[in-house]
């Protein structure tokens, strides 16, 4: 259970402020880590000073710390500066990826309608052939299925995971409570399988009008078998007329750079 921390002002009844603890299991390996993530962090507008955002943060790290041992946000470019200040260190950015799957839209920002459609038919072949030249060169071939969020074969992958790698918990019991309940019902899943059959990773998605948002993605082996992963589940959700997919990422180089050679930009 997370726990919300209210910003009071001497005088006011209702809070001024507010930022939320949400406790999450990470991994090293077989270690167990007990982490938490500072989200919903507000204040209202008559109190933005730094004082007493700075109060409020510091406060509900210093509960933080007696509990857990790794304490980490995502803020915005205005709370950076106070995350700064109550000494949390800056490890890296968050990126957007997205990759075209249909071309017709992006060509007629450019060319006239008539142009833009006899032009896609070709360019969409095109953005196909690129992909099945990544799986060539790579020499092995993943298979994307859909899935149900209490498939054996989730915990199956996370067992496998590397050792050396910082991870947040992706059990089937995780996976199901983030994605999988009634609340989420536009969350589906994706299990990807090699050539003898072995599921060896797993894309969570939603389509919205055409425009596929990757809600998470893992491998057992991140660092090679990534690119793989994308590259099967564009084939199979081209055929379901999708017209671009993209995903937030925050991790290895190694990671952002399978992304990348998967036609992620």
């Amino acid at each position: 259970r997370g726990m919300v921390f209210a910003l009071r002002s001497k005088g006011e009844g209702q809070p001024q402020g507010t930022l939320g603890l949400y406790p999450r299991s990470f991994y090293l390996g077989a270690r167990a880590l007990r982490a938490v993530s500072m989200a919903d962090f507000a204040v209202n507008r008559e109190h933005r000073s730094v004082q007493p955002a700075l109060m409020l943060m510091r406060h509900a790290a210093l509960i933080a710390a007696q509990t857990f041992e790794l304490i980490y946000g995502s803020p915005n470019p205005r709370a950076s500066p106070i995350f700064a200040m109550a000494s949390f260190k800056r490890i890296g950015d968050v990126h957007r990826y997205a990759k075209p799957l249909a071309s017709a839209g992006h060509l007629s920002r450019h060319v006239p309608a008539w142009a833009a459609r006899l032009s896609a038919p070709v360019a969409d072949l095109a953005l196909q052939a690129m992909d099945r030249i990544r799986e060539l060169r790579s020499g092995s071939r993943l298979v994307c299925r859909p899935a149900n969020w209490d498939d054996s074969a989730i915990d199956e992958i996370w067992a496998r995971r590397p050792p050396s790698t910082l991870l947040s918990e992706r059990t089937a019991r995780m996976l199901s409570w983030r994605f999988g309940a009634p609340r989420h019902s536009a969350w589906q899943f994706n299990l990807a399988f090699d050539s003898d059959s072995v599921a060896r990773g797993y894309i969570v998605w939603r389509n919205i009008e055409g425009f596929v948002e990757i809600g998470d993605f893992f491998t057992d082996t991140p660092e090679t078998r990534t690119s793989l992963l994308i590259v099967s589940f564009t084939r199979w959700i081209r055929r379901k007329g999708a017209r671009s997919i993209s995903l937030e990422f925050f991790g290895s180089s190694a990671v952002a750079q399978q992304l990348k050679s998967a036609g992620m930009h």
